[in-house]
């Protein structure tokens, strides 16, 4: 199957216009259509945030062996009491996700907390190690845009350097592209004996209301 386009299917409340789920999905242009559906974010009152937090898990690398010769990893991901999770890569110590998950925050942000697991079948997942970010940079980063009455381009707003707060390997830039705030990271993974996770997230400053779903 080829020639895959893909959105987001944003599914409301029609009685509060609050948006209660966000998913992403896939189709076939050609021949029959296919879906596939994966939620990104769930929340019941989206209207009510600061702003929208998104993560994209990239990839990850040289992650300790949990198998026998390899691991089956996937990474979860938490922000407050907002979880998502990972697809599961088999038999892979450099994997590739390249997934996007999108989350409602009210300032302060805190922290987001990432734990690689491998996926076992007939016994509890193994722990892979686990890292974290401090978000409110990248609020702050947001504001002097704001100060800045920036609107288009590609500006760089601060420079965030590893320290207590973060599991950054090397320092990372803030910057502002189009409308969203941006840091890419990479982050080392604590308690294991090595692995790295390669991530950009994105700040983007009050949503829009989610329109209502018209009853047929």
């Amino acid at each position: 199957m080829n020639d895959w386009h893909g959105g987001e299917l944003r599914v409301s409340d029609h009685r509060t216009c609050s948006l209660l789920r966000i998913y992403k999905y896939y189709f076939v242009s050609r021949g029959d259509i296919y879906l596939k559906i994966q939620p990104l974010a769930t929340t019941k009152y989206m209207e009510k945030a600061d702003g929208l937090l998104k993560v994209i898990i990239v990839r990850g690398k040289n992650l300790v062996i949990r198998d026998f010769t390899s691991s089956d990893p996937y990474v979860v991901l938490k922000v407050g009491n907002q979880i998502a999770k990972t697809k599961v890569i088999n038999s892979c110590l450099n994997p590739v996700w390249n997934e996007e998950f999108m989350f409602s925050l009210k300032e302060p942000l805190g922290i987001l907390k990432l734990e690689v697991f491998d996926r076992d079948r007939f016994k509890s997942d193994d722990k892979m190690g686990h890292a974290f970010i401090d978000l409110q940079p990248l609020v702050s980063a947001s504001k002097l845009k704001k100060a800045l009455q920036l609107t288009a381009g590609e500006t760089k707003l601060r420079k965030v350097a590893p320290d207590s707060d973060n599991c950054l390997l090397a320092s990372s830039c803030i910057t502002y592209v189009d409308g969203e705030v941006v840091q890419d990271v990479c982050l080392r993974l604590c308690d294991v004996e090595s692995g790295e996770l390669y991530m950009t997230v994105k700040w983007i400053d009050h949503p829009t209301t989610a329109i209502p779903v018209k009853k047929s």
